[in-house]
């Protein structure tokens, strides 16, 4: 029994495989916390190694997240010396499209992450903030970060990060979205993160 409906190679290798500088892989299907778990049980095994590098477009505080994260970061890594970058996406067909509201740019927000998708393309999470963020008559004492790019997923639960990126109102749900212009950034590392 397969544990994903589909996997695909992207990036570089799709294009050009004589080329290619990374193996881009994507996995669509309902089981993929299988599949992480898998990749898990690889890295504990030794056939694949943390990520140490810089990726493509990152910022310094990306750079520094993934210091922090690398050595159970399983998402990305190396295999055999190349590296290599997975993402999970737990849907097989297109989701519809509900509108979302751009309410501010350039927002930074700081405060405990709370897993609630940490692996998954998006990733999920429930930033619960240090002070309170106001929006007109509103005030929120935690926001969702929301992100599509990978260097954003396996945040640990527990980790304080600075966020900064756009605020977009969706269903009624406040959502920081670090992946134009913005980053996210550890303040400090839990000491019992998994």
């Amino acid at each position: 029994m397969g544990y994903t409906d589909l996997v695909g190679v992207t990036g570089g290798l799709a294009y050009n495989p004589y080329k290619a500088s990374d193996i881009d892989i994507v996995v669509y299907g309902s089981r993929v916390d299988r599949v992480y778990q898998l990749l898990v049980e690889l890295r504990r095994e030794g056939v694949t190694a943390p990520y140490r590098g810089a990726g493509h477009g990152w910022s310094s505080s990306d750079i520094e997240l993934n210091t922090a994260l690398n050595k159970e970061r399983v998402l990305i890594g190396y295999i055999d010396g190349f590296e290599y970058n997975v993402k999970l996406v737990p849907c097989t067909k297109p989701a519809p499209c509900i509108p979302f509201r751009t309410v501010k740019a350039g927002v930074k927000a700081r405060g405990v992450v709370k897993r609630v998708s940490p692996y998954t393309v998006p990733a999920v999470y429930r930033l619960e903030l240090y002070k309170p963020l106001t929006l007109g008559t509103k005030s929120y004492t935690w926001v969702y970060l929301f992100s599509y790019r990978l260097r954003y997923t396996e945040i640990p639960e527990g980790m304080a990060v600075e966020a900064k990126g756009v605020l977009e109102e969706f269903e009624g749900l406040v959502r920081l979205v670090p992946d134009h212009s913005g980053y996210v950034k550890p303040l400090y590392r839990p000491s019992s993160s998994q």
